[in-house]
């Protein structure tokens, strides 16, 4: 899982605890991992894929780590960060589903949350990512991001792009920082709904 925050941490997290610490302040979180189900709950695993809980993230635990303030919840509130879960299944919203991560990052106060409802090979899920980011990063706002990742997905003839779904304000977008140069401090962009 990588997580771009406006502090200098460490970009990949291997276990639950470091994705934890990694959330105190970002702007924009990606997360890869694979997700499914147990039970009644939609799961992510990052690191091995094993059983082993510190690999295991399930939706209650972003509200705890808010309640026990390893996120700094004024600052989400603030900046309201763009999730993105690369995973099968991430964002799946069903019925028999009693604990899901959009909802579950929605009452953190995030700008959104971006996800598949079905599997993702790692191959696609890579471009997917590397395409919308690419776009966003660009100047435009999740909705034409996801759009354009579309587009540049259908036309090499995958269709794997219609597996992302925004939960997100169609005219999120990176607001440029005018410092001219950037540090972990003083971030380049951060999230804005503002237009």
């Amino acid at each position: 899982a990588a997580v771009y925050a406006a502090r200098d941490y460490e970009p990949f997290a291997r276990e639950r605890d470091e994705f934890r610490d990694s959330l105190r302040a970002p702007q924009i979180v990606y997360i890869l991992c694979h997700g499914g189900k147990d039970g009644k709950v939609t799961t992510l695993s990052i690191g091995p894929r094993d059983k082993d809980a510190k690999h295991t993230i399930t939706p209650d635990l972003p509200g705890n780590w808010g309640e026990h303030d390893y996120i700094d919840l004024e600052k989400w509130e603030e900046t309201r960060p763009l999730i993105f879960i690369n995973g099968c299944y991430t964002t799946d919203l069903l019925p028999e589903l009693t604990l899901d991560f959009v909802s579950a990052f929605r009452d953190l106060m995030v700008g959104g949350v971006i996800g598949t409802e079905i599997e993702v090979t790692v191959e696609f899920g890579y471009q997917a990512a590397e395409r919308f980011f690419e776009h966003l990063g660009r100047g435009a706002c999740v909705g034409q991001a996801i759009l354009s990742m579309r587009w540049d997905l259908l036309n090499q003839g995958s269709f794997i792009g219609l597996a992302y779904t925004p939960y997100a304000m169609s005219d999120m977008h990176l607001e440029r920082n005018s410092s001219a140069t950037p540090s972990p401090a003083t971030p380049a962009a951060s999230i804005s709904n503002d237009r």
